[in-house]
């Protein structure tokens, strides 16, 4: 996977989603300039390392990871606090635009809890399992389990699985891949997930939005 970004550029949906939840840490944004952008294509056939696929408002989707130039991007962001050492909050996946950072797909995974003495990649990894997720909602407690998913339109619209009314299905993690730390970036998991639901406008303004028969491959950044 060539990642170049670290795109935390919607990472105020975080909080809009959970007012409970902790305040967002936010990581640096960092911006290669991209000559030549080619919008991307999201009618591509083949399966980058990281991608989402389904249907939204009856609309295919195809965002293939491409080489970090053009294309789409994957890219990390927090939403935990840091209470003396105590750690609690979730971690989002996202995979996004590479020029405007919108549109926007994101996994948000929590909540994670670490003691000042607690190995964080141990509590990273051994958090994040296979099997059926419930999905968030706008009030988890700071022990809750969840996967919601968030999108941002090409207008910068914001969405989220965890505002609005419960969700009928759940979230299937697939499968699970370690991915070691590199230069310009922290230890990672490779996240195959399956999943349908619908998707609520943050601001509360206008109709909701279904997705369907979706299938991510997503980079998790240990961002604890």
């Amino acid at each position: 996977m060539k990642n170049l970004y670290k795109a935390a550029t919607f990472l105020f949906l975080l909080t809009a989603i959970n007012s409970c939840k902790p305040d967002p840490d936010i990581y640096p944004t960092k911006i290669i300039p991209i000559p030549g952008y080619i919008k991307p294509d999201t009618s591509a056939a083949s399966t980058g390392d990281y991608y989402l696929k389904g249907t939204l408002n009856g609309q295919a989707l195809n965002w293939q990871e491409t080489d970090g130039f053009d294309g789409w991007v994957t890219g990390s962001a927090s939403a935990t606090s840091n209470d003396q050492g105590e750690i609690t909050g979730s971690l989002t996946a996202l995979l996004s635009d590479s020029k405007e950072f919108k549109p926007q797909f994101g996994v948000e995974i929590g909540m994670f809890h670490a003691l000042p003495n607690d190995d964080k990649s141990v509590v990273f990894k051994s958090f994040v399992k296979t099997g059926t997720w419930n999905f968030g909602t706008d009030h988890d407690a700071a022990d809750a389990k969840f996967v919601s998913i968030t999108y941002v339109d090409s207008q910068g619209k914001l969405y989220t699985s965890a505002k609005g009314g419960a969700q009928t299905g759940s979230v299937n993690i697939v499968s699970i891949t370690s991915v070691p730390a590199e230069i310009g970036r922290e230890e990672g998991l490779k996240i195959k997930l399956t999943f349908s639901c619908m998707l609520y406008p943050i601001d509360g303004t206008g109709a909701s939005l279904t997705l369907t028969n979706a299938e991510a491959t997503v980079w998790l950044e240990n961002g604890l």
